[in-house]
C-alpha cells in the first residue's frame, strides 16, 4: 500500500518538514498560492529563498522533484474556501485517480497544518468526505497565537467522530420530513463500511432498527411494525430515554392494532397523521388520497360500532329488521346494485347518507356540510390518484385539506373520540432518545 501525503502551505514551512521527516511517504501533494515570489507559498516548496535563513521544503527534506507535485491555488482565492474545495475536489481529486489509478488501496494523509486558513478548512472537508482518508495535523509548543514553535510531530485526528457527528445532523434534517428509508439505507451502509466504537455502533444500529419500525407502520403494516419494536425494547435499558419514547408508541401502536382497548377510532387518527406526514413531504395527492380514506374509515366503523352493520357486504334480504327510514333508503340501493348473493357494498357518500337516515350525529353532521364536503371530494375525484389525470397543485390541496380536516376533526369530537391521543412520528433524534 502507497502512502500519500497532502499538506497545505503557508507561511511557515517547519511543520510541513517535520512531518515528512517523520514519516515515509511514497508520494506528496502540496497545496499552495502562486503568484510573485514574495507572497505565494509555492516558492516554500521548491523556490529560492528571498531572505537569510529562510528553508525550502524540498531542500530541507531531500525531496526529490518525482516524489511530489504542486496544487498552485491563485492568490485571489486563496482566503475562498468555496473555490478551494472546488479546485481540490476536481484537480486534486482527478491527478490522484491518474497517478494512482492502478492502485487496489492508498493510504492518503491530508495534513492541514500550513496554509490559510481557508485553504485548512477546505482540505479537512475534503478529508472529511472521502472513505479512507486520514486527517492530521501537526501540535507542539505554542508560546504564542501565531505558530507553532520547533518541536512539533504531527498527529492524527479521529475522523470518524467528526464524520459522526455531521452524520447526525444530516440525519436530523432528513428526520424533520421523515424521511426515515434514506437514513435506514444511509445507517446501514455506514455499519457496513466503518469501523466505530461500540457505543457509536450500537446507536446506528438502535437508529437503523427505529427508521425500520417506523417504515413498516408507515406502510399501514402495523402488527410486523410493533413485533419488531416489542424486540427493539427488548434489548434496551428500561431506564433509557429511547425506551420511555419508543415506549410509548408501543402503546399506541397496541391501540391501533387493538391488543390495548380503545376508542375504536385509533386507526382513524392514525391515518390522519400518515396524511399529515405527506403534507410536511409536499406529496399532496397522497395526501388527499388518505383524507379521503380517513372521512370514509369514520363512517364504515360508526357503523359497525353503534348499528352492527358492515357497509362493504349489505345483506338486502335482512334489512326489513331496520328501522323504517333506513330499510327504505336501503331498498333503493338494493333494487339497483345488489349482486347474486344479495348483497351490496356502498361507499364514502352512501356510508353517511345510511348514518343520516339513523338519525345518527355524525349524519346529520354530514348533512350540514354536504355541499362542502362534496365538492372538495370532486376535486379529489378529479387527482391523478384517483380517477383523473392531473396532480393537485399546493394552492388546491390548502383549500381541500381545510375542508377534509375540519370535517374529520369537528365530525370526530361530535362522536366524542379525542384526536390528541395519537402519537406524530418523531421528527428528530432527540425525540426518540437518541444521544
Amino acid at each position: 500500500m502507497k502512502r500519500v501525503a497532502i499538506f497545505t502551505v503557508g507561511g511557515s514551512p517547519m511543520p510541513i518538514i517535520n512531518a515528512i521527516k517523520s514519516e515515509n511517504f511514497d508520494y506528496i501533494y502540496f497545496i499552495c498560492s502562486k503568484g510573485r515570489p514574495e507572497n505565494a507559498s509555492e516558492r516554500l516548496v521548491d523556490g529560492e529563498p528571498i531572505k537569510e535563513g529562510e528553508i525550502i521544503i524540498a531542500k530541507e527534506t531531500g525531496l526529490p522533484k518525482d516524489k511530489y507535485e504542486k496544487i498552485l491555488i491563485e492568490l485571489e482565492y486563496v482566503d475562498d474556501i468555496d473555490k478551494i474545495y472546488e479546485y481540490l475536489e476536481t484537480d486534486l481529486i482527478s491527478r490522484l485517480k491518474s497517478r494512482f489509478r492502478d492502485e487496489e488501496t492508498l493510504e492518503i494523509i491530508a495534513n492541514y497544518t500550513g496554509g490559510t486558513k481557508s485553504m485548512s478548512i477546505a482540505l479537512a472537508l475534503l478529508a472529511l468526505f472521502q472513505e479512507g482518508w486520514q486527517l492530521q495535523i501537526n501540535v507542539g509548543p505554542r508560546p504564542n497565537l501565531i505558530k507553532i514553535d520547533s518541536g512539533d510531530t504531527p498527529v492524527l485526528i479521529s475522523k470518524e467522530n467528526l464524520n459522526y457527528k455531521r452524520e447526525l445532523k444530516y440525519f436530523d434534517i432528513l428526520m424533520k420530513k421523515f424521511y426515515y428509508d434514506d437514513i435506514s439505507e444511509r445507517t446501514s451502509e455506514i455499519l457496513k463500511n466503518r469501523s466505530l466504537e461500540t457505543k457509536k455502533r450500537n446507536m446506528l444500529l438502535n437508529l437503523r432498527n427505529v427508521m425500520k419500525v417506523f417504515i413498516l407502520w408507515d406502510k399501514f403494516d402495523h402488527n410486523n411494525a410493533i413485533e419488531m419494536l416489542e424486540n427493539l425494547l427488548n434489548s434496551l435499558d428500561r431506564n433509557s430515554e429511547m425506551f420511555e419514547c419508543l415506549n410509548n408508541y408501543r402503546i399506541w401502536g397496541k391501540k391501533i392494532t387493538g391488543k390495548i382497548k380503545s376508542s375504536g377510532y385509533c386507526k382513524v387518527i392514525d391515518l390522519i397523521l400518515n396524511a399529515e406526514r405527506r403534507v410536511i413531504q409536499e406529496r399532496y395527492d397522497d395526501a388527499v388520497a388518505r383524507y379521503y380514506r380517513v372521512i370514509e374509515m369514520m363512517a364504515q366503523i360508526r357503523l359497525k360500532n353503534e348499528y352492527k352493520i358492515d357497509s362493504s357486504e349489505i345483506n338486502c334480504n335482512e334489512i326489513d329488521v331496520l328501522p323504517e327510514k333506513v330499510r327504505n333508503y336501503l331498498r333503493g340501493i338494493c333494487e339497483k346494485a345488489r349482486d347474486e348473493k344479495g348483497k351490496v357494498k356502498i361507499g364514502l357518500v352512501g356510508d353517511y347518507e345510511l348514518l343520516a337516515a339513523f338519525d345518527d350525529i355524525l349524519g346529520k353532521f354530514y348533512l350540514d356540510r354536504k355541499k362542502y364536503l362534496l365538492n372538495a371530494l370532486e376535486r379529489r375525484n378529479n387527482s391523478i390518484l384517483a380517477h383523473g389525470e392531473k396532480p393537485i397543485l399546493k394552492e388546491e390541496f390548502e383549500e381541500i385539506q381545510r375542508i377534509f380536516r375540519e370535517f374529520i376533526l369537528e365530525g370526530l369530537k361530535k362522536i366524542g373520540v379525542n384526536t390528541d391521543e395519537g402519537l406524530q412520528f418523531p421528527r428528530s433524534l432527540k425525540e426518540i432518545g437518541f444521544e
